[in-house]
Formats: C-alpha cells, sequence, structure tokens
C-alpha cells in the first residue's frame, strides 16, 4: 500500500511496512477476519439474536429391513418408507407412504397424500426402510 494513513500524524508514502501503529492495527484487523472466516466455516456458529450455540442437526440415517420384489409382497395398508423402482420410471426415494386398494385399483400413497397406480403386470423393485437410531 503506498498511500499514508488518514489521520496519522507521521503521514508519508509507504509507511505501512515500518510503522507500529499500522502492525497493530493490522493484526486486529487480521483477528477480526479470522473470526468471520471462523464463523463462515462453522467453527463458530452463534445464533446472532440470543448467542447460543445452535444443536448440530443430523442427517437421517435409514436401514433395509425388507424388500418388495413381486405384487404379493406388498404390505398393504401399512406406512412404510420405500427406495427403489414401481415398474418404467416411478422411481422412489426414502419415500414414506402406504400401499393402499381403492376400487380395487392398486396405489402406493406418500406422506403427502400423492397417490399412484400401480400395476400388476409392472416390475416393483422396492427396498422396505426404517429410521436407524
Amino acid at each position: 500500500m503506498s498511500s499514508p494513513c488518514h489521520g496519522c500524524p507521521t503521514r508519508i508514502e509507504n509507511c505501512h511496512s515500518m510503522c507500529q501503529r499500522y502492525r497493530e492495527y493490522k493484526t486486529e484487523i487480521d483477528i477480526r477476519r479470522g473470526t468471520l472466516q471462523a464463523r463462515a466455516a462453522f467453527e463458530i456458529n452463534f445464533c446472532p439474536m440470543c448467542g447460543r450455540k445452535p444443536e448440530v442437526e443430523r442427517m437421517t440415517t435409514y436401514k433395509k429391513v425388507g424388500s418388495i420384489e413381486t405384487f404379493g409382497d406388498i404390505p398393504w395398508g401399512k406406512p412404510i418408507i420405500v427406495s427403489g423402482l414401481i415398474g418404467r420410471g416411478s422411481w422412489k426415494w426414502r419415500m414414506p407412504g402406504v400401499f393402499k386398494k381403492v376400487n380395487g385399483e392398486p396405489r402406493f400413497y406418500n406422506e403427502h397424500g400423492i397417490s399412484e397406480i400401480i400395476d400388476e403386470s409392472e416390475r416393483i423393485s422396492l427396498n422396505i426402510l426404517e429410521v436407524e437410531g
């Protein structure tokens, strides 16, 4: 930096390398920046409103407890979590739902109430999951 410090009584060009006041200022700024960088990297992460450190949110893990390979393997009316394929393009990924027969049509209802008709002749390859822990 070639410009002198604003308001410095010993203002001369290129004085930063030898100025003790600037070194102290620079150290203070580096400490502040280090704190901000640490917060950005979640090393120090405090709530700005209450000052407490928030709880760490863990990713949900699942374990396989069964599988559905044929139409006869479907657990009708039982809430389950599935991952896998129904038919040609209906992919399910850790999707909670329930299999029901409505007016004779087999359907899978997901947790949002959206249903999908299942054709008995289509291929089914699903894993039944449950939440670990």
